[in-house]
């Protein structure tokens, strides 16, 4: 059974967690620092979103670090992540705007990287002005919940991205047109992307991933060409965007 997670030292996450109604858990402790298995088949964390723009905005992102690991969790690790709970999350935002906020996937990044369950992170964004907005904590709630009881019904092309900036212009295209990313590598994270990375965000994910898609726009000649390589090595189809 999936289950939602908040933290209670989180403006955001103690917020949203005010209207959740599916099986929840409040945490003492920030998300970035959890140390814990919760034997689900699902984790959805209801989180705050930080940007030095500021911009109010709903996003959903996996977890891990291709490279160094600044803001929680491992070194060169991956999270264990949903490509269809993703889907579900951004389709839900899409389908209930809500009026002067922006939705976005994200790129992969931040941990937790430990989990034995699949995770993903639903969150309100920018500061805390929207952090503590009730119309954006009810509709992250209510996104949470559509998550966990409809995720699994989801349907679409599973695939890993990479290129582009943090915000995934091309791949959010994609994404309301069919297809599910579970782990992105965002152009700043390509230089540190290797075979093992790759191997995990495809291991790591709980669907079958069907292809690899790289922002052609939003990367270097060399970055594609190690990319493609990888992906070959790997029995992977790459797609270019």
């Amino acid at each position: 059974m999936p289950l939602a997670v908040y933290s209670a030292v989180d403006l955001a996450g103690a917020n949203i967690g005010r209207f959740l109604k599916c099986q929840k858990r409040e945490v003492a402790c920030g998300l970035l620092a959890l140390n814990e298995d919760f034997g689900s088949d699902l984790v959805v964390f209801a989180s705050k979103h930080a940007s030095v723009s500021g911009k109010p905005c709903l996003t959903v992102h996996a977890t891990g670090n291709w490279g160094p690991a600044q803001k929680g969790g491992e070194v060169r690790t991956l999270s264990r992540t949903s490509a269809f709970a993703m889907k579900t999350a951004f389709d839900f935002f899409k389908s209930h705007p809500l009026e002067g906020f922006e939705v976005f996937l994200e790129a992969t990044h931040h941990g937790p990287t430990h989990l034995k369950e699949p995770s993903i992170f639903v969150e309100v964004g920018s500061t805390a002005e929207e952090w503590l907005n009730e119309n954006a904590s009810r509709r992250v709630a209510e996104c949470v919940d559509f998550v966990s009881a409809e995720w699994k019904k989801t349907k679409g092309k599973v695939a890993i991205g990479f290129g582009g900036g943090h915000y995934c212009p091309a791949f959010n295209e994609l994404e309301a047109d069919g297809f599910c990313f579970s782990h992105i590598a965002a152009k700043y994270a390509l230089d540190f992307v290797d075979e093992s990375t790759v191997k995990q965000a495809v291991e790591k994910t709980a669907e079958r991933v069907e292809c690899a898609v790289i922002d052609w726009k939003g990367s270097k000649s060399e970055q594609r060409a190690k990319i493609m390589k990888i992906c070959d090595s790997l029995g992977l189809p790459v797609e270019r965007c």
